[in-house]
């Protein structure tokens, strides 16, 4: 399991393009921490083990929330920033730079907000990893 975690984690790992590709990674890795054998596991590592996909759908939650919040900010400043084009009547829309630019603040900033929320449980998943592992190895002086 902390082989999954080290590779979802891993710091010289491509940073994601998106949200929605965060999501997708660390919804992976919990299916595939939950689909691991549980016969003959110590009940600790399993308690453990459902602490991991706990917090890894946390971040998935954290995730979807921020693109939420993206989409709700954009559509407020959405039908201020449209203007019609075409001579003898309306053949379209299209989008005022200004609500371009508007859009691409608003993203960016939800998609950071996102990454730090992520980020706090990360930290704590390295932490309760940390400390499994020490337990673990006291309880069968063998290094995990």
């Amino acid at each position: 399991m902390t082989g999954y975690l080290n590779d979802l984690f891993l710091d010289n790992r491509a940073p994601p393009q998106s949200l929605h590709q965060v999501e997708v990674w660390v919804e992976r890795y919990a299916r595939k921490v939950e689909d691991l054998p549980v016969d003959g596991v110590d009940p600790d590592f399993l308690s453990y083990a459902d602490d991991v996909v706990q917090r890894l759908r946390e971040i998935v939650s954290v995730t979807q929330r921020a693109e939420q919040r993206s989409d709700l900010r954009e559509a407020m400043i959405f039908n201020s920033g449209r203007s019609r084009y075409g001579r003898y009547g309306t053949y379209g829309y299209f989008e005022k730079g200004y609500v371009t630019r508007d859009r691409q603040v608003i993203q960016s900033d939800e998609a950071l907000r996102g990454m730090r929320d992520s980020e706090v449980i990360v930290n704590e998943l390295r932490e309760i990893s940390a400390e499994t592992r020490r337990s673990m190895s006291q309880r069968y002086k063998i290094d995990f």
